[in-house]
């Protein structure tokens, strides 16, 4: 696991000039439409340019302790739904392991990838 998140904070820090190069874009359109608007850049302007900048990073490191579930996880996963042939193989390995003597419950989803 530590690998793994060592590989995650490298991307991270790969993934710094692209936020930095968001925040430039976003402040100059703001600023932009703020002029034109003639308005004052105030701090809600600063939050969402922040949130424009930082908001992919931060949505990433959401998913390191929720990383989702259900059909979304599924889509972004590229799963798909098991035929009935898989459904089948698949509830016949749980019964065996039933018949063994194992309390094995049955997943909420399965997914073929």
């Amino acid at each position: 696991m530590a690998a793994g998140l060592a590989l995650y904070a490298a991307s991270l820090v790969l993934e710094l000039p692209g936020a930095y190069l968001r925040l430039i874009l976003a402040s100059l359109l703001t600023a932009i439409v703020l002029g034109l608007a003639g308005a004052p850049a105030g701090t809600v302007a600063g939050v969402l340019v922040l949130a424009i900048a930082l908001g992919p990073l931060a949505w990433s490191l959401l998913g390191l302790p929720w990383p989702g579930s259900g059909l979304i996880w599924r889509w972004r996963a590229g799963g798909r739904v098991p035929s009935a042939r898989e459904r089948d193989a698949y509830e016949g390995a749980l019964e065996g392991l039933r018949a063994a003597g194992g309390d094995v419950r049955a997943p909420a989803l399965v997914v073929r990838l």
